[in-house]
Parts: structure tokens; sequence; C-alpha cells
């Protein structure tokens, strides 16, 4: 007998009204406590299409139509619309980026936590609460040890072990032929896990980073974690949905994994030059370590992986700035090992510090911030945590207290009367002369805007730099 059998033949017909029944008046209850709540003041135009229970569920299976669509439909640009009992306003046009990037009540970490719930699970007491004006004091200690790792003295302090993992895993990844061509590669798996190797090593535990099999493990743990968001998790909160099962079996796996790392620490008295050394020195709970860990490799992992292997592509098929980028490249190699040397360019790059990567290669961070636009359609959250609704700018329109609020990037990205030709990779739009970027307030907002600026870009550019340049010089 089947395990099938073995269950269904045990349940009678009884019960099996009685489980519809309730299944029917939870459906009910639900659509009508689902459904965007009235205000006696102006609240944006509903979304198109609005369906009852589940909300707008194309909101996450087809995101940049179901926004464009909408802001095309309202005349401010700004709708409304529910994902179960959520409440959320998208918003758009320069009143709405203003009030989404620069009010103070509007919390990311909140709204992150409850509509895009692809981080790890956290522990309550590290989760955003109402503060009013004031961060979470979890994210406000985030950003401070951000900013102790993105300096140039700890940069330069892993600059050579990153040179030596670049190497090594481009080595072992993109081999030479005995003809002196390269073999075929998939940038998107490829190129993908050496950022992940990178980022590791800069941002994690160097007992990873140094160990392959550990390596490869924590990516598929990572990669498991981000795939498993959903739309039902968010409609049934408590419905232990597939995906919700698999986040909290690769959160446990991660969790068990860093805890005994940090123990380890702590037993043997190993010293290393990494985030984790700081945090053991420091005392921090294990818990709050992970979730700083957590939250720097998917911040970093998710815009920079993507970004490095694109630009790759986009290079590629651009013999224009191909030659551009190569030039670049090759005269600093000649600044800092003349002509006629026969030192690798890892080797060159080796005599660089942290403050000479950051301004040696401004036509390939052009590359990086247009491939940024054009390629990586990201959308933005935030919870109102204030005591008040906020106003939309000079629309009339606000956003309810406890209410949530969406930019989707391509609001501005890929706008005609922003960027010229914006379905065009072209990094000479940031150029002097042209600078498309500043024409609107907001309208770059890949690497943060006004009161979140992405306190990580400065390390994502880095670590592309580190990548992409020996991929594109001749590595022999």
């Amino acid at each position: 007998m089947g395990l099938d059998s073995r269950i269904f033949g045990t349940i009678d017909f009884k019960s099996l009204c009685v489980y519809a029944l309730v299944g029917i008046v939870t459906f009910i209850v639900l659509a009508l406590t689902g459904r965007p709540k009235q205000s006696s003041k102006k609240l944006p135009v509903p979304a198109q299409g609005w369906r009852p229970f589940v909300g707008m569920i194309r909101f996450f299976t087809d995101r940049q139509s179901f926004v464009l669509d909408n802001i095309a439909a309202s005349h401010t640009g700004n709708f409304r619309f529910n994902i179960g009992r959520h409440n959320v306003v998208c918003l758009a046009g320069i009143d709405g980026r203003k009030a989404f990037f620069e009010h103070k009540n509007l919390d990311p970490e909140a709204g992150y936590a409850v509509l895009f719930n692809s981080a790890p699970p956290q522990p309550a007491k590290y989760v955003a609460s109402r503060t009013g004006a004031k961060s979470s004091e979890f994210m406000g200690w985030f950003l401070l040890k951000i900013a102790r790792f993105v300096h140039k003295d700890y940069l330069n302090e892993v600059l050579p072990k990153l040179l030596v993992d670049g190497r090594n895993q481009f080595e072992r990844r993109i081999s030479i032929k005995d003809d002196a061509t390269y073999d075929t590669i998939d940038p998107f798996d490829q190129v993908y896990k050496i950022v992940y190797k990178l980022t590791i090593r800069t941002l994690g535990p160097s007992d990873i980073a140094d160990d392959e099999k550990l390596t490869e493990q924590t990516l598929r743990l990572f990669e498991m974690i981000a795939s498993s968001a959903s739309a039902a998790k968010i409609v049934f909160p408590y419905l232990p949905t597939p995906g919700h099962v698999k986040r909290m079996y690769a959160g446990a796996r991660l969790y068990a994994l860093f805890r005994k790392l940090v123990r380890d620490r702590k037993k043997s008295g190993k010293r290393g030059s990494d985030t984790l050394q700081h945090f053991v020195d420091e005392g921090e709970d294990e818990l709050k370590v992970m979730k700083f860990v957590f939250g720097a490799i998917f911040a970093g992992q998710v815009t920079t992986g993507v970004s490095a292997a694109w630009i790759l592509v986009y290079l590629a098929v651009n013999p224009v700035w191909y030659r551009k980028i190569q030039d670049e490249v090759d005269q600093v190699l000649q600044k800092w090992d003349g002509a006629g040397s026969r030192h690798s360019p890892f080797e060159v790059f080796g005599q660089m510090r942290a403050e000479d990567w950051e301004t040696a290669f401004p036509l390939l961070e052009l590359c990086l911030k247009e491939t940024i636009r054009f390629q990586v359609p990201t959308a933005a959250i935030r919870q109102n945590l204030g005591d008040a609704d906020l106003p939309i700018g000079n629309t009339g329109e606000i956003i309810p207290k406890d209410w949530f609020a969406v930019y989707l990037f391509d609001e501005a990205h890929f706008n005609p009367k922003i960027y010229a030709e914006p379905d065009k990779w072209d990094p000479s739009r940031f150029l002097e002369g042209r600078k498309e970027h500043l024409k609107e307030p907001h309208c770059f907002t890949a690497w943060g805007s006004g009161r979140h600026p992405c306190v990580g870009a400065k390390v994502g550019t880095f670590l592309v730099d580190d990548l992409d340049n020996p991929t594109i010089d001749d590595p022999r």
C-alpha cells in the first residue's frame, strides 16, 4: 500500500466535509479582510484587475509589466494593491521617488522582512520594531560594521588573498587550450561562483573561503534561501509551504555551520584577518553575526555576481567599449609594471592598494553602472513605521500608517524622458556632458539613494574590478 493510500484511507467522508468547510470559511474571511482598507484621506487609485483573496499575484509573476501598466493608468503614477492582508502603495515619478527615498519613517528592514521573504529567519529581538524617526537598532549596527569592512584599511588586509583567490578561481574555471584559445564558459555560472568566492573572502569567514567544498556548500544553501520566497507564504503566513520548508532547512544548516565556526575559533584561539575574527574579538552574539553575514552576502551577490557576468557579455558584443576597457587595463598594467614586462596581470595588480583600485578603472565602473541600470530590474520596499500617514509629495495622496511602499527601479532606469534610448546598453550616458542620471532626483537608484545609500557599493565595484580586469586582459 502506498503512502497516499495509508494517509487518505484513514480520512472518512465526514472529515473531508469538515476540512472543506474550514477551507471555504478561511477563504471568505481572508478575501474580505485582505481587501485594501478604505480611508477618509486620499489613497492612490487601485491597481487594475484587483482580485480578492490573493491580491496581486502578478507582482510576483510579472512584476515589471504589472507595475508599469498600472503606472501608465494612474494620473499621478502611484497606485495601490494588496498581497493577502498586506496593503501596498507603489510609487512613481519625482514626488513618488522623493517620498520613497527621503522619508525617515519608511523602514526598509521591516518591508523586506514581510514582502520579500528571501532572507533567512530572524530572531525576534533583531526584527525591526516601530521606532518612528529612528532606524532599527540592528540596522544601525549593521551599517556601522559594513562601513568598517569597506574601509581601505580592511580592504588592503584582504586584497592579497582576493588576488590569489581570483587567480586560482580563474585558472580553475577558465582554462586555456594549447593553441592559446579559451574554452567557452557560462559566465552566469562560472563568473557568478567566482564572485561568491571573493565576496565570502571579503565579508565572510576565511574558513569558508579557504575550503572549496564549504564554499560550494554554502553557495547552494544561500541560493536555496534566495529562491524560496513565495507569494503563498505572504498570503498564508502560517502555511508551511515547500519554499518555506526549504528556507528553514537552509537557514538551519547555515546557522549550524556558522555557529561551529565561531565556537571553534573561540576554543582554538586561532586568529584570522576576517570579519569573523572582528566579531569574535567584540564578543558579538552568534545570531547577530550570522544575520550580518547573511545580509552582506545577499546584498553583494545578487547585484555584483549577476553584473560581473553581464559586463563580459555586453563587452563581447560591443567592440567599441571592449577596446576602451582593454586600453584602460593596458594603461594600468603599463603604469605599474612598465612596457615589455612579462609579469602576469595578477602579479602587476598585486602591487596596487585598495585606494589605487578605486580610481584606476573609471571606464569599467561606467560599464558596471550601466549594466546595473540595464540588467538588474530590482524593486525596493519599505514600511511606514511612523505614527501618521505620509504624504506623497504634492500629489495629495498618502501612504497610510503601517502600509508598505514599493518602488520599481525600472520606472526611472527605463524612462525615455531621463535616459536616451533606454533599451540600449550605453555607458557613455554617464560621462561628463551627458550625465543623464542627474536629470531628476533619484533616477539612478541601483546603489541606493537618499536616506539609504548602498554602503556596499564600494566593495561591489572593487570585486568587479578584481574579477573582470584579469578576465579582459590575457591572463598568461
